[in-house]
C-alpha cells in the first residue's frame, strides 16, 4: 500500500515550506516500524500528490492553510482511488466541520490513531463506518441517510511515554528544504506548553505539556550529529525551557557526552524563565540562539494575551542577561489586540528601537484568531470570523508587510491604520534581521578562524611528535619500507 503525505501551505509564503514537517516524520517512523510493507511518499506539491498513485493521501494542516488542504484533497478525490485523511490543529479544533473532500480526520496526537487507520486500510482497502467507529481519536461522515452527520469517536488517550516513540524519519521527508540538514536540523523535545496564552492553538492539540526524557533528547542529538553533521541544532518545541529539572539533566549529559561541542544550539524560551543561572547555563552549553515572545511592552496588552507573570521589566531583563553573555537574541511581538491603542503599540515599537543593538532576529505578527483559542471565541462573538470563513484570512504575509483582507481585531484602529502600523514594524524587522544575518556571518568567520588556528596547532604538535620519533627504530623501518615501495612504483624504460 502506498501512502502520500502532504503538509498544506500557502503559495507565495516561502517560510511555510522552509522547514521539514517533523509531525509527519513522526507518523512515518512510527507506522513504518509496525507496517514495514507500507510505502510512504512525502509530497511537496499537489502535482506530486496526484502523481503518487497513492492508496491513501494523508494531509496535515494548520488553520490558515486549510483552504490548500481542501483543494489538494478535492483534486486527489477526482484523480486517485484513495482514502483521504486530514490531521492537524485546525480539524482538531473543529471536527464537526469535516469537509466532504476528506474521508477521515485524525484528532489530536496522531501516531497511534494513524497507525490503526493504516493497519485497517492495509487489511481491507476500505473505510466502512462500522470499522471506523472502533478507532478512537477520529471523526468521519456517517452513512446515508445521515451523510451530513459527522461522527466523532472516543477520545484517544495521550501517549504516556514519549520516549517510546522513534525519532522522526527525516530522510523520508527529503532534503529539499531552504535550510539544508548540513546547516541546521530541527528536533522536538517536548509536546505542548505549560502556559495558556490566549492566542496559541497548541493546547488544544497536545492537551497539556509532556517532555521526552533528557536521555532520549541526548541520544537523538547523537543520532543527528552522526548522520547529518549540522552546524546548528534547533529545538523547535513550543518551550524547551519549560522543564527546569530536565534542562539541568540534559546539561549534565551534554558534559558527559560532549553533545554541545562543535555545534550551535537554538531554543525557545520564556522571559520569566531567564535568570542569571539559566543564562550562564545556556551560554556554557552553546545555546547560542535564544528566541522568545515578548509580544508587547504594555502590561495591559500582556495580560489580555494571557502572558500572566510577564512584565515589560522581565522582558527587558531577559534580553539584557542573554545579550550580555554574547548570545544571539530573537524576539517576536504581536500587535492588534482588541483593546490595544496606538499609544500602547508605540510603547512596543519604542522598546524594540531601544533594544536594536541587542536583538538579532525580530518577527512581527497581527493578532490572529485561531480556532480553539480564547481569541477565536471573542472574534466569533463579535461576528469577525465564522466556521465557514476563508481560512487564508488567518495567514499574514510577514515578508511583504501586506495584511490584505486579514481579520482585524482592533477596536481602536481601522484596517488602513493597522496596515500602516504593521508595515512600519515589518520595516524595522527587516533592518534588525539584516543586522542579525551580518552578525551570524561574522560569527561563522570567527568560528572558521578558530578552527584554522586549532588545526594549525594540531599540525604543529604533530610535527613535533614526528621530529621526536625520527630516530626511533619503528620510524626508520617505516621510512625504509616507503623507499622500497617507491622504487617498485617507478616507471621502467
Amino acid at each position: 500500500m502506498r501512502v502520500a503525505m502532504y503538509c498544506a501551505h500557502l503559495a507565495g509564503r516561502p517560510y511555510q515550506q522552509s522547514l521539514p514537517p517533523l509531525g509527519l516524520g513522526y507518523l512515518i517512523a512510527y507506522t513504518k516500524g509496525r507496517c514495514p510493507s507500507v510505502e510512504f511518499i512525502f509530497c511537496h506539491s499537489e502535482q506530486e500528490v496526484l502523481a503518487s498513485k497513492a492508496d491513501v493521501v494523508a494531509i496535515s494542516s494548520a488553520s490558515e492553510n486549510f483552504g490548500d488542504a481542501q483543494r489538494v484533497a478535492a483534486s486527489a478525490r477526482e484523480s486517485l482511488d484513495a482514502t483521504i485523511i486530514i490531521g492537524g490543529n485546525h480539524i482538531t479544533a473543529l471536527p464537526h466541520r469535516l469537509p466532504r473532500c476528506f474521508d477521515i480526520a485524525v484528532l489530536g496526537e496522531g501516531e497511534t490513531t494513524f497507525l490503526e487507520l493504516i493497519q485497517m486500510l492495509a487489511a481491507t482497502r476500505r473505510h466502512a463506518p462500522s470499522d471506523l467507529a472502533k478507532i478512537a481519536g477520529i471523526c468521519f461522515r456517517a452513512d446515508p441517510p445521515e451523510a451530513d452527520k459527522v461522527v466523532t469517536t472516543a477520545e484517544r488517550p495521550q501517549i504516556r511515554d514519549l520516549d517510546s516513540l522513534p525519532y522522526p524519519d527525516r530522510d523520508a521527508l527529503g532534503d529539499r528544504w531552504k535550510v539544508p540538514y548540513s546547516r541546521a536540523v530541527h528536533l522536538i523535545a517536548s509536546r505542548g506548553c505549560p502556559y495558556k496564552c490566549a492566542f496559541c492553538a497548541s493546547g488544544r492539540l497536545w492537551k497539556g505539556y509532556r517532555v521526552f526524557s533528557a536521555d532520549y533528547v541526548a541520544r537523538e542529538i547523537e543520532h543527528i550529529r552522526s548522520r547529518y553533521n549540522p552546524r546548528e541544532i534547533h529545538f523547535f518545541d513550543d518551550l524547551f525551557l519549560g522543564h527546569r529539572a530536565r534542562l539541568e539533566q540534559f546539561c549534565r549529559l551534554a558534559d558527559e557526552r560532549g553533545l554541545h561541542r562543535g555545534v550551535l544550539l537554538r531554543t525557545h524560551a520564556r522571559a520569566d524563565a531567564i535568570n542569571e543561572e539559566v543564562a550562564d547555563m545556556l551560554a556554557r552549553y552553546n545555546f547560542h540562539y535564544i528566541d522568545f515572545g515578548i509580544e508587547s511592552n504594555n502590561q495591559q496588552t500582556l495580560e489580555y494575551l494571557g502572558k500572566h507573570g510577564i512584565t515589560p521589566e522581565i522582558n527587558q531583563r531577559a534580553i539584557d542577561l542573554l545579550a550580555g553573555r554574547g548570545l544571539s537574541v530573537g524576539v517576536s511581538i504581536i500587535i492588534g489586540s482588541p483593546s490595544e491603542t496606538r499609544e500602547q503599540i508605540e510603547e512596543t515599537y519604542a522598546f524594540l528601537e531601544h533594544n536594536r543593538p541587542r536583538i538579532d532576529r525580530l518577527s512581527v505578527g497581527l493578532l490572529v484568531p485561531l480556532p480553539g483559542t480564547p481569541v477565536w471565541d471573542e472574534a466569533v462573538r463579535r461576528d469577525l470570523v465564522s466556521e465557514g470563513m476563508e481560512w487564508e484570512r488567518l495567514g499574514i504575509d510577514s515578508d511583504s508587510g501586506e495584511i490584505g483582507d486579514a481579520v482585524i481585531l482592533s477596536e481602536h484602529l481601522d484596517r488602513a491604520e493597522m496596515a500602516a502600523i504593521f508595515r512600519r514594524f515589518i520595516t524595522l524587522a527587516h533592518i534588525v534581521n539584516a543586522r542579525g544575518q551580518v552578525r551570524d556571518l561574522t560569527d561563522e568567520c570567527g568560528t572558521l578562524r578558530g578552527e584554522n588556528e586549532w588545526l594549525a596547532g594540531e599540525n604543529k604538535q604533530l610535527r613535533q611528535e614526528l621530529d621526536t620519533l625520527k630516530g626511533s627504530r619503528a620510524v626508520r623501518l617505516a621510512l625504509r619500507v616507503r623507499d622500497i615501495a617507491a622504487r617498485f612504483r617507478r616507471p621502467t624504460h
